[in-house]
């Protein structure tokens, strides 16, 4: 009796295509569960270089909350955050909304460690609209401040942030 060669094959295939199909339905179900999601997996952290520690960032789409330490040799006081990338360091109205320090945000002596903030502003991105919850802003963070005994406009840190956006 002669072996029909067109069954083997096709018996060759449909072992595959199901193997296939499984594999495909474990991806789909890994993609979904989102386990290998890094973006969400990154801590958040934010860098003024020197002069002051960031520990900590808390971004929700109307507010910031930073930690900070002082490094500075003279206790400082924190007029405001500003948290958006389609500014730089001479954009920033230091005699106004940026940087008017009618009250300051925190004062920090010396070596001290303090939340700061709820500034009552989310993050924007290039385009100057405000990140939504649950995307990745990445960007400027400006922070202005007096040193004890300054005059004057205040003074602005640049600084780098990442942070996922929560919910408020």
């Amino acid at each position: 009796m002669k072996k029909k060669k067109g069954q083997a094959a096709m018996e060759y295939l449909m072992t595959y295509a199901w193997a296939i199909l499984v594999i495909i339905l474990v991806l789909a179900i890994i993609i979904y569960l989102r386990i290998f999601e890094i973006g969400s997996k990154i801590p958040e952290r934010c860098d003024f270089g020197s002069g002051l520690l960031c520990t900590s960032a808390k971004v929700t789409p109307t507010s910031l909350l930073l930690k900070l330490k002082s490094g500075f040799n003279r206790p400082i006081s924190i007029c405001n955050l500003v948290c958006d990338n389609s500014k730089t360091p001479g954009a920033i109205d230091l005699g106004g909304a940026d940087g008017a320090c009618t009250s300051a945000l925190a004062s920090l002596d010396v070596g001290e460690e303090k939340l700061v903030g709820p500034v009552t502003s989310g993050c924007s991105d290039s385009s100057g609209t405000i990140v939504p919850v649950g995307m990745r802003y990445q960007g400027k963070l400006f922070l202005t401040y007096y040193l004890a005994g300054d005059s004057g406009n205040p003074r602005v840190i640049p600084g780098l942030m990442e942070a996922v956006v929560q919910p408020s």
